[in-house]
């Protein structure tokens, strides 16, 4: 589809393909997707890294996507190897050694979702100590709350000397949070009884619709800190 749409055979998106992701080992709570392979029982060494992606490289991928759970030096060489390629690296760097901070030094090219960022500017990172080690943790804006700007200045600096991309994904950290939470969810209700739609996996519909309920339950002081998170992190 990728090529097709480049050469004008069909009408769509310009689509970059990530062919494998490099991902540490998976923790209960924390989902694996099909297209992360490799070792999941346990880290990634930096040869079993570099041939994740000589196989993407190999298998046509647009750019390399790095995951978390990859000790610094693994990361760094993974980042190495795909820059040898001629490919960039985007990034989901929430841990459990390797941060938004860590990510730009290594020469990420770019941060997917702001991950990682809220750890490496947190005024005390050990208060976040696990953080990133399940799924809710992916894009819960908590942290910022506890945001130093004198660290939030630096990285910003260490990002634009190394021309290091951010992609915030505003949307999905602030999901339920928004202003326009409730028009933007009748909206997306309606629009998935579009027969046409009808492709869309039942599991994939629940998941985009509990975005916006996900944290209702929860208790005021961590829905203020959630507003919080969410305010500094805009």
């Amino acid at each position: 589809r990728r090529d097709a749409i480049a050469r004008g055979r069909v009408l769509g998106p310009r689509l970059f393909v990530v062919v494998e992701s490099l991902l540490g080992p998976v923790k209960p709570g924390r989902v694996a997707y099909t297209r992360e392979r490799g070792r999941q029982d346990k880290p990634l060494t930096i040869e079993e890294a570099r041939a994740v992606v000589k196989r993407a490289v190999a298998g046509g991928a647009d750019l390399i996507n790095i995951r978390r759970g990859l000790s610094q030096e693994v990361f760094q060489e993974a980042v190495a190897e795909a820059h040898r390629a001629g490919l960039a690296v985007v990034a989901q760097p929430i841990g459990p050694t390797v941060f938004g901070r860590e990510a730009v030094l290594a020469g990420a090219d770019v941060l997917e979702h702001a991950a990682g960022i809220n750890i490496s500017i947190a005024k005390d990172a050990s208060k976040w100590q696990g953080w990133g080690e399940i799924e809710l943790h992916s894009l819960d804006p908590r942290p910022f709350a506890d945001m130093d700007e004198g660290k939030a200045e630096e990285l910003i600096g260490q990002m634009v000397a190394r021309n290091t991309y951010l992609e915030p994904d505003l949307i999905a950290q602030g999901r339920g949070l928004h202003e326009q939470r409730n028009e933007w969810e009748k909206h997306d209700a309606e629009l998935l009884q579009n027969p046409e739609l009808g492709y869309i996996p039942e599991g994939t519909r629940h998941k985009w619709m509990s975005n916006y309920t996900e944290f209702d339950a929860w208790g005021p002081a961590e829905q203020e800190q959630l507003r919080k998170g969410f305010h500094n992190m805009q």
